[in-house]
């Protein structure tokens, strides 16, 4: 499924002081490296888990007859619209009379009659995530772990004295695994 990420927003899921303090920096030198890093982490964490970490807001398309979120973590529904086949207009949909959202299921179930049978998708933006207070210890210490190793070995594997090769580390996996979101 193709998607447009229109805005994130993930300073609060890992900040630089916490990240500074995870890897014992003590001042301010490596700022702008270290904040670069906390981002490739999350984005790193992101696409292993298949779900969005800090709020993110997308903007998607779904088909009509089966109007299923690609993501979990809805924040925000914001809105749902379809190009008018007849006349070419773009219609928004009105959450409170237009349709249901099932948040367990993840689906979008419309009223009788609201789109045009002829309309075959529908444009939705919505937000996802957890956001800074919800996101869960174990990939808050995931990400921190990826930083810190991406922080100490520059490379995918460090050679010393030409005779042993030491891979990076996949601990934080471990961390994230229990969070993987796999669709159906």
């Amino acid at each position: 499924m193709d998607y447009i990420v229109l805005n994130r927003s993930y300073e609060d899921v890992v900040t630089y002081e916490e990240a500074a303090a995870h890897l014992r920096i003590w001042d301010e030198e490596e700022k702008a490296y270290v904040e670069s890093l906390i981002a490739a982490a999350i984005g790193s964490a992101e696409a292993y888990m298949k779900r969005f970490i800090g709020v993110t807001e997308v903007a998607f398309s779904i088909p009509v007859f089966n109007a299923v979120l690609p993501f979990p973590d809805l924040l925000s529904l914001n809105n749902i619209m379809y190009v008018d086949p007849d006349t070419g207009a773009e219609i928004t949909l009105d959450g409170s009379t237009d349709y249901k959202l099932d948040r367990y299921k993840k689906k979008v179930t419309f009223t009788q009659g609201v789109i045009p049978s002829r309309v075959q998708r529908l444009d939705v933006n919505a937000s996802f995530g957890w956001g800074g207070a919800n996101v869960p210890p174990n990939v808050k210490h995931a990400v921190l772990m990826l930083v810190a190793t991406l922080y100490e070995m520059r490379e995918d594997a460090t050679v010393g004295q030409g005779v042993t090769v030491t891979k990076v580390p996949i601990t934080h996996k471990y961390l994230l695994n229990p969070y993987r979101f796999y669709s159906i």
